[in-house]
């Protein structure tokens, strides 16, 4: 049994989350935007204290995501898009993965947070080279 698969249904792209950006990831969006570092912070990214999050459209939706395309930036989404629903929070927490179970078409109802524990710890450790 999977317990999560996903369906590139945008759910996880709608909402303030705040998506966070790292240097590295604003080197690496820009270059593939062809944008200046400057330009695409001004454009795309709005300052919380030290950090830069990505904005979020009128719509409610990260302003990469394309409710016709998807993800506008997929091939260098930030690291936080990358691991949903692996995050820290669904892990360590079944109460949080409960919840998660009914805003996420992708995460699978009759998996228990245990099943996700253990698909967690393969898919971390698959981006890290690594065997569970």
């Amino acid at each position: 049994m999977y317990s999560f698969k996903c369906k590139r249904c945008g759910e996880c792209c709608w909402g303030e989350g705040g998506i966070t950006i790292s240097r590295d990831e604003v080197i690496e969006i820009s270059r593939y935007l062809r944008l200046r570092e400057e330009e695409f912070l001004k454009t795309y990214c709005i300052k919380k204290g030290e950090k830069s999050e990505i904005r979020i459209s009128e719509d409610g939706f990260c302003i990469f995501y394309d409710k016709s395309k998807g993800c506008l930036i997929h091939p260098v989404k930030p690291k936080i898009c990358r691991l949903w629903p692996f995050i820290p929070a669904l892990i360590e927490d079944s109460d949080e993965w409960e919840m998660a179970k009914g805003a996420c078409p992708g995460i699978n109802k009759d998996a228990t947070h245990e099943d996700f524990r253990r698909d967690a710890k393969e898919f971390l450790g698959s981006l890290n080279g690594s065997s569970p």
